[in-house]
């Protein structure tokens, strides 16, 4: 993020070069999952692929990189980001939404696992998927999925897992809600 946010302010071209690099070298990663989550190494080894935390976190910053720098980035690399992205991302998320295959088990947690996911696959899927249907079908399940994420809240709005986790779930709740309202 780092090199982009570079670029974007300075926008020279002096950053690209690196930030292909880092691009080519996290695609390169046999699996975008926290090895904390991968204890059987079932991601690692090509078995499955899940997403986590990490690897939703490492889907919206190479949409956003894609997205802010665009044809700045060479061709090879953004049409990397886009198969990564569908490969590591978007089947998955698409299979499991559409009972293809077993649901993550974030996807109906009342934690904060639900919201940030959720936030980062579906502002990927706005920034980098083609097609209206595409997109709306992201959001429309970020709206179904986010529900279990409210429903951890009592009717005070505490949080059961503290204040950091309230502002890391609840703040990532807030950035797939703006960019659904700006999307649509």
């Amino acid at each position: 993020p780092a090199c982009v946010l570079a670029e974007c302010v300075e926008n020279k071209g002096r950053f690209i070069k690196p930030l292909v690099e880092a691009i080519q070298a996290v695609c390169a990663e046999p699996t975008w999952v926290m090895p904390a989550h991968d204890r059987k190494l079932l991601n690692f080894e090509g078995k499955i692929v899940e997403i986590d935390l990490a690897s939703s976190g490492v889907g919206i910053n190479l949409a956003m990189a894609e997205v802010l720098l665009a044809d700045r980035l060479p061709t090879k690399t953004r049409a990397l980001i886009h198969e990564q992205l569908e490969q590591r991302i978007f089947s998955p998320f698409r299979d499991m939404a559409l009972g293809k295959r077993s649901a993550d088990w974030w996807m109906r947690t009342t934690n904060n696992w639900n919201a940030v996911c959720l936030a980062n696959v579906v502002n990927s899927a706005l920034c980098l998927l083609p097609t209206s249907a595409d997109r709306a079908f992201f959001v429309a399940c970020g709206e179904l999925y986010s529900k279990s994420f409210l429903a951890g809240f009592p009717e005070d709005g505490y949080c059961t897992e503290g204040v950091g986790y309230w502002c890391y779930g609840f703040g990532h709740y807030l950035l797939l809600a703006e960019g659904t309202w700006q999307a649509t």
